[in-house]
């Protein structure tokens, strides 16, 4: 479905929209799910940003719209690195790569929304999947224990591990299960990867 410009760079606020040409056709329903950088200014590039989660109701007088009007609801994703941004913002330094702050590097899950059944999670390069309510967006958990992962792709320090996954994990239905990769940068023999999953349905 095209997206117009003015709704992917609007800023991340709950709104509704309106039909005011044509007509909605027919069947169409459900939602979409998008997800996007916060652009709060504090590092050059948006995909080092901490991340938010946007759903577009597809069926008018929804998710609290009036009747006629489409809901657009806007989360900030609320992990704990963003939790301590919030409470420490200080202490967290931008730069070209992302933000440094005492802590460690902070997963900002801002790339892809990926729906498995009844669940929903927001990916990122740099970090762990994040699972998300998918009725009200609200954080529920990052996706793994940071044993089960291997440990930090570099060792960068601070309580928040640095890992380079993918942001595009499948889901596998048959076993239930999420895969994905996680990146360690080695120097001997060569980049190193490793293929992760689990059956319980709790990691990616």
């Amino acid at each position: 479905m095209p997206t117009p410009r003015s709704v992917a760079g609007a800023a991340h606020q709950d709104f509704q929209l309106e039909l005011v040409d044509g007509v909605w056709p027919e069947g169409i329903a459900g939602e979409i799910m998008f997800s996007s950088p916060q652009m709060t200014g504090r590092v050059p590039y948006g995909i080092f940003d901490f991340g938010a989660m946007c759903n577009l109701s597809l069926t008018a007088g929804t998710r609290g719209a009036s009747p006629g009007h489409f809901s657009w609801r806007a989360r900030s994703i609320q992990s704990p690195a963003k939790r301590l941004f919030d409470a420490q913002p200080d202490l967290f330094i931008g730069g070209p790569t992302g933000y440094g702050s005492p802590y460690g590097s902070p997963n900002c899950a801002n790339t892809a929304p990926l729906p498995w059944g009844d669940r929903l999670y927001a990916t990122w390069d740099a970090g762990r999947p994040v699972e998300l309510h998918p009725d009200t967006l609200e954080f529920v958990s990052e996706v793994g224990h940071v044993d089960s992962w291997g440990g930090s792709s570099l060792p960068m320090g601070g309580v928040l591990p640095f890992l380079l996954s993918s942001a595009h994990p499948v889901a596998d239905p048959e076993r239930h299960c999420l895969w994905t990769v996680k990146l360690e940068l080695v120097t001997e023999p060569s980049v190193g990867r490793h293929l992760l999953g689990r059956d319980d349905g709790q990691f990616a």
